[in-house]
């Protein structure tokens, strides 16, 4: 690619991001009514978030092996395509399995749209990897707050139709980049090196994914019953989300700056003392703000230098697999942050958010401080 294309080809995609981004919070309001209209109640609601989740991690390990004998345009275009037609026949679906299947398949595009839009921002970001990284969360972010001014004037049909628009229009935009064609199927011997190579920032991911599964899912019932100030799940996203607006772009310099194994166990240990002051201040609305910003960052953060690490070990198709195998854990996490939450919740009773959050995170620094000082990461 020459690189006169490769500032037109960023902005391409980070407009895609805005626009997925806008699909995806549009999703999160009129998905709800819709299935209620077609019968489907919160359980079964629950039931097909699984079923998608489900579908990233199968696409997450399918793309490991494609993603470097496929080009990232046709990825992407195929895709949205399938979103293009599986959100289309949502409105003609009364079938609950047939509606799993569905779910199940926009999963995997969804994945596969995010991820190979993100490495390929990336990938022509050429040493700005840290900047580009962040315009991302703010272009994500911007489709939220967009979505925020608008919401309340979309009845299910004209959010349905949004939807498909804003697909097409990723569409559109991705028919204008250029394409880098890179043809190297991976060997068995390569992705196991690749794997063991990425040990900690693996386990990194899939804690985080976790952790932000729980908050998303379990913290308005925690909060309820604990009283908390804040306890609206939307208020608990914007609160999150305001956080790393702000802070995205001094972060992401900050990062550049720092040995990141070192920030991440920082960040880390900075996300366990947040959680467990939770419970104790919470009831402040100001501090259950600012601990609900500082949490949001911390994971932020995290995802970022997990990735920059990535970055900075390896280049080109070994980068783009490495990253691949790095987002399929993180999709695993979310998984399991749902079942596991579920259980524990029901189990010890309003603790259990809390537990599952403290047992995750606290087993995961004892096993970073080892990690940290057996490999003399404090000298990277």
């Amino acid at each position: 690619m020459h690189s006169n294309n490769q500032p037109k080809t960023v902005l391409y995609s980070l407009l895609g991001v805005f626009f997925f981004s806008c699909v995806t919070y549009i999703n999160t309001h009129i998905t709800p009514p819709f299935l209620l209209s077609k019968g489907i109640f919160s359980n079964g609601a629950d039931s097909l978030e699984l079923v998608e989740m489900l579908g990233y991690i199968l696409a997450g390990f399918t793309l490991t092996q494609l993603v470097n004998i496929v080009t990232n345009k046709k990825i992407i275009l195929f895709s949205i395509f399938i979103l293009i037609i599986c959100t289309s026949s949502l409105k003609f679906i009364y079938d609950y399995n047939i509606f799993r299947l569905n779910f199940s398949i926009m999963g995997i595009a969804t994945y596969s749209y995010l991820t190979i839009t993100v490495l390929e921002i990336i990938e022509f970001s050429g040493n700005k990897k840290s900047l580009s990284l962040a315009a991302v969360f703010l272009f994500w972010i911007a489709g939220h707050f967009t979505v925020d001014y608008i919401v309340e004037f979309l009845p299910i049909l004209m959010g349905h139709f949004l939807c498909i628009t804003f697909y097409i229009l990723s569409f559109i935009i991705t028919l204008l980049h250029k394409e880098a064609i890179i043809k190297n199927k991976l060997s068995t011997s390569k992705f196991s090196w690749l794997v063991s190579n990425i040990e900690l920032q693996l386990l990194t991911g899939f804690m985080i994914s976790y952790v932000t599964l729980v908050i998303l899912w379990y913290y308005e019932a925690y909060a309820l019953k604990e009283q908390l100030a804040l306890s609206a799940p939307w208020l608990v996203q914007h609160s999150m989300l305001k956080g790393i607006f702000f802070l995205t772009l001094p972060l992401a310099w900050l990062i550049t700056k720092l040995n990141k194994y070192l920030a991440n166990l920082i960040l880390i240990i900075t996300l366990l003392v947040s959680f467990f002051l939770l419970p104790i201040y919470g009831n402040d609305i100001n501090i259950n703000l600012y601990l609900l910003y500082v949490i949001g960052t911390c994971l932020y953060t995290i995802f970022i230098c997990n990735i920059l690490i990535l970055a900075d070990k390896f280049e080109t198709k070994d980068f783009k697999t490495a990253s691949l195998i790095y987002f399929t854990i993180c999709a695993i996490g979310m998984y399991a942050g749902a079942l596991s939450s579920y259980i524990s919740f029901d189990i010890i009773s309003d603790q259990g958010f809390l537990f599952s959050v403290y047992s995750v995170i606290g087993t995961f620094i004892l096993y970073y401080l080892w990690y940290f000082f057996r490999h003399r990461l404090y000298q990277k």
